[in-house]
Parts: C-alpha cells; structure tokens; sequence
C-alpha cells in the first residue's frame, strides 16, 4: 500500500482478488492503520504474490466527496439535514 495515505483512507473500503481457481474475491477493509488493512471476512485463498487491489471507502460526509474523490457531482447524500433523529429521544421539531 502507498505509504503517504493517511491513517483511514481504506476504512469501509474493500479489497479484491482473483483466487488460484480463478474465483474473484472481495473482502470489505473495517480499519486501515500503520499502513495495514483489516478485513471483513476470511483471506484462505489470499495468498503470499497474490495481486490485490485496495479500494478507499467512503464516510457519507459531502467533505470527503469533494476532497478525496472529486465526485461533488454524484454525492447521494443530504449535507444539510440537522443530525438529529425522532428515535434517539430528541425532538425533531
């Protein structure tokens, strides 16, 4: 992995492998820190000279849509919606 990544770039990002029977592997990343990933799910297939792929995940903030992947575009989001809700206790309204 690129070493000047910040901590958590990959959090709730995925991996991908092609396995040695040919089978596509996908594995979701829980924490990315001191440049290592762990996973969601088992590795038995992963192995030593396996070429992966790491993909950066996405926190659901409209800030880490533009500054990380440039995609303002297609942010699915709704950055103004006050972070309150009616099951928490809180009122809404």
């Amino acid at each position: 992995m690129p070493e000047n990544l910040p901590e958590g770039w990959f959090n709730a990002g995925f991996i991908e492998w092609t396995d040695s029977d040919g089978v596509r592997e996908v594995r979701a990343v829980t924490v990315h820190k001191n440049n290592q990933i762990t996973l969601m799910g088992g590795t038995q297939k992963l192995s030593v000279g396996t070429q992966i792929k790491v993909y950066p995940g996405c926190d659901g903030r409209a800030s880490t849509c533009l500054k990380k992947f440039n995609n303002m575009l297609n942010y699915g989001g709704i950055p103004h919606m006050p972070n309150k809700s009616p099951y928490d206790g809180s009122r809404v309204f």
